[in-house]
């Protein structure tokens, strides 16, 4: 019985595993038929991450964006900067961390991954937390990337409320 349970166990992760290794091959071909040195699309796809993961107040603002994915925190500054001419002077850097988080080892891995001096680091907001109560650990904290400009974050918000709006209609069109 123990060696038909490893053997089932070992036949369930080869199937996934080659499942995941399928629609990695059809999920690849669909994102490589993007152009994204495309401007509008690019500005599309930075509209769609702004309205899933930025701040949305209707009361205007600057453009604040946070996540704890380093990756996606990359790719947002990253579509910003290729899709509007920006004044790097105005980009600030919030990171919320907490009592595990080495504050200067942080900080040093965001300004070298996002290409922002130190300098524009804003005070670190230290969050609240047992040291008694289990959670997920990460290892670069929440960062807010936020820019000082309204009128870009503005566009942004209507570009993505257009495509939403666009979008919805498909499927009540067919």
């Amino acid at each position: 019985l123990v060696r038909a349970r490893l053997l089932a166990s070992e036949a369930k992760r080869r199937i996934r595993r080659e499942r995941l290794e399928r629609i990695a091959v059809i999920g690849k071909s669909e994102a490589g038929k993007l152009n994204l040195a495309d401007r509008v699309t690019a500005k599309a796809l930075l509209a769609m991450l702004y309205w899933a993961e930025g701040a949305k107040g209707e009361k205007a603002g600057p453009v604040k964006f946070a996540n704890t994915d380093p990756a996606l925190a990359l790719l947002f500054i990253s579509l910003l900067r290729t899709t509007y001419p920006l004044d790097e002077k105005k980009f600030r850097i919030r990171l919320h961390l907490h009592y595990y988080h080495a504050h200067k080892t942080t900080i040093d891995f965001w300004s070298k991954l996002l290409h922002v001096p130190k300098s524009q680091f804003g005070k670190i907001y230290v969050k609240k937390r047992s040291r008694r109560k289990r959670f997920r650990k990460n290892f670069s904290g929440i960062c807010f990337v936020i820019y000082h400009d309204t009128n870009v974050r503005d566009e942004i918000m209507v570009i993505a409320r257009t495509i939403g709006s666009r979008a919805s209609m498909l499927s009540s069109s067919s």
